[in-house]
Formats: structure tokens, sequence, C-alpha cells
């Protein structure tokens, strides 16, 4: 969903309090995340390429994707019930916060600027690292799962 400004997106907010799942897209004039509901379980943000951070994040989010958000440096604390991270084409993201023990999923594309990354889950499933040059580690460990990077 487009947002020509903070106030558009504060004011669906207060209409849609309950809303559950967030789209947010192509919205250069956001500059500033407003608060979000407690409600929302699902988050992206794409291509809000002027958007220079995330604010708190909801306790109750399980998925949260960000894309194309080059002014974004890093993630806020991560809500602890978290299943899903996706991150990529976000060239100003150098570091990752601490993932929480529930994150199954995690896909960092294209994220040339990544230099370290926390501890993962050893619950983790599913991951994809694809073209992040500056994470120099030829692989890492999470529980009984090796992974190789391809960089």
């Amino acid at each position: 969903m487009y947002f020509a400004s903070e106030k558009a997106l504060e004011d669906f907010l207060i209409q849609h309090p309950q809303i559950t799942e967030l789209r947010i897209e192509n919205s250069p004039g956001l500059k500033h995340m407003p608060r979000l509901p407690e409600s929302l379980v699902k988050l992206q943000v794409l291509r809000c390429w002027c958007l220079p951070a995330l604010n708190q994040l909801p306790v109750n989010l399980r998925s949260l994707t960000v894309s194309n958000c080059s002014l974004v440096p890093g993630l806020p604390e991560l809500p602890d019930g978290l299943t899903f991270l996706q991150v990529d084409n976000c060239l100003g993201l150098s570091g990752l916060p601490a993932l929480p023990e529930t994150l199954a999923v995690l896909r960092l594309i294209n994220v040339p600027g990544l230099k370290r990354l926390p501890a993962l889950p050893s619950a983790l499933a599913g991951l994809i690292f694809d073209s992040c040059p500056a994470l120099k580690n030829g692989g890492l460990k999470a529980g009984n799962l090796a992974i190789e990077l391809r960089l």
C-alpha cells in the first residue's frame, strides 16, 4: 500500500487499529515509521528508499520483510515470537540484532554491507544468504545445521 507521508500512514492505522497484516510499498515520502499496532503479525516494508530506520516492532509480529530500504542501517530489536525474517537489497544495512529462538526462516539477499551476524537460533529450518560479500566467514553452524555461505 502506498502512503504519501507519515500522516497518511498514521491516519490509516487509526482507521484500522486491529490490522494484522500491513504492506507498505513505494512510499518515498515516508521518512519516519509511526508506532505500529500490537495486533500486527505480518509487516512488509518495500521500496521505501527515504525511510532511515524502523522503530520498535509490535510484540506479536511473526513475519518481517524489509526490501529496498537503502537508508536503513540496522533493524530494531526483534520480537520474541518472530518466525520469518527477510532482508533484501538494503544497501545500508551493516548488522542485525539478536535473532529470536523462534526464528525458523532467515533470508538475507543482496545486503553487501552486512559484516556480521548474530548467533543463529538452533531451531532455524530455512536459511538463504545470497550476495552478502562482506560476510567473510566461509560457514556457520546453527544447532545441527551446517551452513555454507556462497558469497
